[in-house]
């Protein structure tokens, strides 16, 4: 990162000014980078140069070392549920589309490695996108409002486009060019045909023995005897030196569990999927001999080393010799499955389940066996996780961290409970229904006698648990859940979500929206704070009376000294919180739908204004200011400071900087009278503050 700081600089005091900054001092936010996994891989492609890139959550990522580094390069707008292409050509183009089947689409194209994007194309749905041996990119696409396919040129890395139209409704797939035609097929033949598409837009048509049909060197065709049903089975393939007539060629071997041939490239290299053992398969000789390589994930493309990578929810893999798993990065989109924390440690997890002890800058971690929807409570008095594995029935495990190593412990009674949660005395729970008081070794039925599933759980540190049900009336014990107290919430109409408590106060969120609480242990209820515009499935109190609140429309904050509802910006895309937790009283720990976690420790400043820039004191009159900003997206970044009249006094920053907040603490002796003005630059725009000061 190239940094540029100014040590001192003259400003003398002129007029009143902004008499404070706009944000409230309370907390700094910092994304913690774990090595747990990532978003599902929507796209992915290889460049000539080798680099790779990958759509997660319609944000565009870029690897220039094969994986074991992802930087971001593009977000845009998603369009769930439709399919995103992506293709990168031999001579630096790159084309990104989010396909949609109507007349919105737009394709977003860039000729310098993913750096810079035109938009193009409005309107077309590309069928089939190639670069032909003129250098020439030749799009088949569809202008659905009017139903045409058109044969789209351009010379000029998609800056400029020439259009033909094409004859015939058959959908074009699998595309590649020989010479300067195009040759594609028609996906709805019954009869395997190749659709050969002239420069002036005519279409020549090539019968086949087979429907996979590849380039190969010297101007030949391969083709693969596929049987479409069930699956892609392959029997046999041929070769074509005239594009006209077929022989055999290399003998085909497929292994039985084969269920579908993913891609097969014109240097012998094939990729294939069992649907049965989620295993990769893969070939280099056209299918002469195959290479397995047991990883849960989808097989993508092979590199000009022949190395393989496949993507899944957890990332992209590869594999250099088709058989193990080589060291690779992951796209630095954090998805985690649950987080608690306890004692210093930090829990999250994916397929792995890990631990910190010194606030995610250092991470260990241990491989889950099939976790699904994992979610934690931790063990207060020595820092053990209890992870709760979902299935068809539950199964509660306990994960002992020993010398920086984890070992499983025993595991809690099949209650069919929703959720574990723990007291301050150390005991912990399974649905309120079990308590274990021994860490887990053991557990003992409670008296709890609501057997509808809880929906909130809570303790205080003066020895009270409290478990809210489905309807309004919420169980308190004070004996570790052997005897409870029924207490009705006086508050027509509520169903309660989440309940936290600390600092003498019960606090719930409900399914209405609202926010109730109780200051005398459940005895009675009122409506604390209304304005919430989602249903916010996770809550948590700090110990210095923090209320902090998350769910789809993202994180709430507000203190229990009084109602003042607030929005915390953590500069996210997808702003969907999913869970929070509380490390050693004070510090909050934010799960993010897919940025990973957020950590603050309690100090620094957080943003309510997502653009918030500016400096503190604003007018200042002790010769020494600070500027502070915030980046909501990674990217180049220069801050400048300007007199009144244009002169450049000092650059500040200047170079490529990560999101997150930045300070800079400015000394200033006394000049005559100016106003002085700080230039921002980044990836969200250009803004000016104005600042006036002096002694």
């Amino acid at each position: 990162m190239k940094l540029l700081l100014l040590a001192t600089f003259t400003i003398a005091f002129c007029f009143s000014g902004h008499p404070a900054n706009s944000f409230a001092q309370n907390r700094e936010w910092n994304q913690l980078a774990g090595p747990w996994g990532t978003g599902s891989v929507e796209a992915f492609t290889i460049a000539s140069n080798g680099h790779l890139f990958a759509v997660s959550s319609s944000r565009m990522f870029r690897s220039t070392d094969r994986g074991v580094s992802w930087h971001e390069l593009k977000s845009i707008k998603p369009h769930y549920g439709n399919p995103v292409m992506l293709v990168a050509l031999g001579n630096g183009e790159l084309f990104y589309c989010p396909v949609r089947n109507d007349s919105s689409v737009t394709i977003y194209v860039s000729s310098d490695d993913g750096e810079s994007w035109i938009e193009s194309l409005h309107g077309y749905v590309p069928q089939a996108i190639c670069l032909d041996s003129s250098s020439t990119v030749k799009v088949i696409a569809n202008l659905p409002v009017f139903a045409v396919k058109s044969l789209i040129r351009s010379t000029d890395g998609g800056k400029h486009w020439t259009f033909k139209p094409l004859s015939g409704s058959d959908p074009f797939s699998a595309s590649f060019a020989l010479g300067t035609d195009v040759f594609t097929f028609a996906a709805n033949d019954i009869s395997p045909q190749l659709n050969v598409i002239h420069d002036d837009g005519s279409i020549s048509k090539i019968d086949m023995p087979g429907g996979f049909v590849i380039p190969m060197s010297g101007n030949k065709l391969g083709c693969f005897s596929v049987n479409r049903y069930p699956y892609n089975w392959m029997d046999s393939f041929w070769i074509s030196d005239d594009h006209l007539t077929w022989h055999k060629g290399t003998s085909l071997h497929l292994p039985s569990t084969i269920s579908e041939i993913v891609s097969v490239n014109s240097s012998g290299g094939m990729l294939a999927h069992s649907l049965m053992s989620d295993t990769v398969f893969s070939s280099v000789d056209f299918g002469g001999v195959w290479r397995k390589w047991p990883v849960s994930a989808f097989p993508r493309a092979f590199d000009a080393s022949n190395s393989i990578y496949a993507g899944s929810q957890a990332g992209i893999f590869r594999s250099d010799d088709g058989t193990t798993t080589s060291s690779t990065g992951w796209i630095p989109i954090k998805s985690v499955g649950g987080i608690g924390a306890s004692n210093g440690l930090l829990f999250v997890a994916n397929d792995q389940i890990y631990f910190s002890r010194d606030a995610g800058l250092t991470w260990t971690g241990s491989k889950l066996d099939k976790p699904y929807f994992p979610y934690f409570c931790t063990h207060p008095t020595n820092g053990h996780p209890v992870f709760t594995k979902i299935y068809n029935d539950v199964t509660t495990s306990l994960f002992i961290a020993d010398s920086d190593t984890w070992r499983s412990g025993p595991s809690a009674p099949l209650t069919g409970v929703s959720f574990v949660d723990n007291d301050f005395a150390g005991n912990i729970y399974a649905g309120t229904d079990f308590m274990s008081s021994d860490g887990g070794i053991s557990w003992t039925e409670t008296g709890f006698p609501d057997k509808h599933p809880g929906t909130g759980f809570a303790a205080t540190s003066e020895g009270f648990i409290f478990e809210s049900s489905i309807f309004p009336v919420v169980y308190r014990s004070s004996d570790a859940g052997q005897t409870w107290k029924k207490l009705f919430v006086n508050i027509p109409g509520i169903s309660i979500v989440k309940m936290a408590a600390e600092a003498g106060s019960l606090v719930a969120t409900t399914k209405q929206n609202v926010v109730i609480r109780s200051d005398d242990n459940g005895e009675s209820w009122y409506t604390w704070l209304t304005g919430l515009s989602d249903t916010c499935n996770a809550l948590v109190i700090t110990r210095i009376g923090e209320v902090f609140m998350g769910g789809p429309a993202g994180l709430h904050y507000c203190n229990l000294s009084d109602n003042e509802l607030r929005t915390v910006d953590l500069g996210l895309y997808d702003p969907w919180i999913l869970g929070l937790a509380v490390m050693d009283g004070t510090g909050v720990l934010v799960q993010t739908i897919f940025d990973g976690v957020y950590f603050s420790n309690g100090g620094g400043s957080f943003f309510t204004d997502p653009s918030a820039f500016g400096n503190y004191p604003n007018p200042f009159h002790q010769g020494s200011t600070t500027i502070t900003f915030r980046l909501t997206t990674a990217g180049y970044t220069s801050l400048k400071i300007y007199n009144e009249i244009g002169q450049r006094i000092a650059t500040v920053a200047d170079g490529n900087l990560e999101r997150g907040v930045y300070t800079f603490d400015f000394k200033t002796q006394l000049l005559d009278c100016h106003v002085y003005f700080a230039q921002l630059i980044s990836p969200s725009g250009k803004t000016m503050l104005k600042m006036v000061g002096g002694q």
